[in-house]
């Protein structure tokens, strides 16, 4: 048996140094998975010169290597301290090769289509912005505007999911000490789109709803009750609520929703409008989710269920 644990792989980066003609231990001990120190000192027990051996892979080669992360989101930082470049050097040879960089400011190569909300004329469209106003922020700060969405981890699948919906290269990131994953977006033009529907900052006190089509409230409603909203798993109880702070969508959701709504309890500090009766209880989810193509598949896998076991 080797004496070696990583062996197999010091041989795999060994090939790579064999074949290729610049490139630097720092990346192949990351391409790789091992300690650098380790692999530095096995190459020279083994004969190599490590002088020599550290510009071993044509730095065409790399660099074409990186411009394709760089092009799925990674920042010329990361990129360069994850493989041991220059960020200045990577950032004068992709620009050489065709690619538009400003500066290093995170928003200039995040690709999204920032006219997504412009108008509201499909299911898609309505219902990321529900869930927005449920579980996302649009705000401005020291005349930077951002749209952040942060949701339980176990719900990654959904920001993925709303990448795809926007065309959205974003890094999906996790909070450290906290179960939950986050997406954030630097656009202005955005930004100021879903204000035009009352997605304000400070929406959970201030928030109000305004020109959204009537045909797609439904899917509006879903995007808000998948983000805020709760549906009884128990077969033997009829419930769902939504939980608000902003009285302008309390009254909001109160008025089209009417015919679902048994009660709305408030203590001055929030609005918990509940549908409790059989009837309404699955009169109101199938509004929600039957028939459509988008939603949390949490939430879409407790409905079904509830369905099921009644038909």
């Amino acid at each position: 048996m080797s004496r070696y644990k990583n062996e197999d792989k010091y041989k795999l980066a060994i090939e790579e140094l064999n074949t290729r003609k610049v490139v630097t231990l720092t990346f192949l001990s990351n391409k790789y998975g091992f300690d650098k120190a380790s692999f530095s000192r096995y190459l020279k027990k083994n004969g190599y010169d490590i002088k020599k051996t550290g510009r071993a892979q044509s730095k065409i080669d790399m660099y074409n290597f990186l411009g394709k992360e760089y092009l799925q989101g990674k920042s010329l930082k990361s990129l360069s301290k994850k493989y041991g470049v220059s960020r200045k050097s990577l950032s004068r040879y992709l620009k050489e090769i065709g690619f538009q960089i400003k500066c290093v400011n995170r928003k200039d190569y995040i690709v999204v289509d920032e006219n997504f909300f412009e108008t509201i004329d499909t299911e898609e469209k309505a219902y990321w912005l529900g869930f927005i106003f449920a579980d996302g922020c649009a705000r401005e700060y020291d005349q930077t505007y951002s749209l952040r969405i942060e949701i339980k981890s176990d719900d990654k699948k959904h920001l993925e999911k709303f990448k795809s919906s926007l065309g959205l290269n974003a890094e999906i990131k996790q909070r450290k000490n906290r179960k939950t994953v986050s997406v954030t977006i630097s656009r202005k033009k955005l930004v100021k789109d879903l204000w035009g529907y009352g997605c304000v900052e400070n929406k959970t006190n201030k928030g109000f709803i305004k020109n959204i089509p009537s045909k797609f409230l439904r899917h509006f409603f879903r995007g808000f009750f998948d983000g805020d909203g709760y549906i009884e798993k128990d077969y033997n109880k009829y419930r769902a609520s939504l939980v608000v702070k902003s009285e302008d969508i309390a009254n909001f959701i109160k008025f089209h929703l009417s015919s679902f709504i048994t009660q709305v309890e408030t203590d001055g500090n929030f609005y918990r409008i509940h549908i409790g009766r059989k009837d309404e209880f699955f009169n109101f989810v199938n509004y929600l989710y039957k028939d459509s193509t988008i939603y949390l598949d949490r939430k879409y896998a407790t409905y079904k269920s509830r369905v099921e076991y009644v038909n």
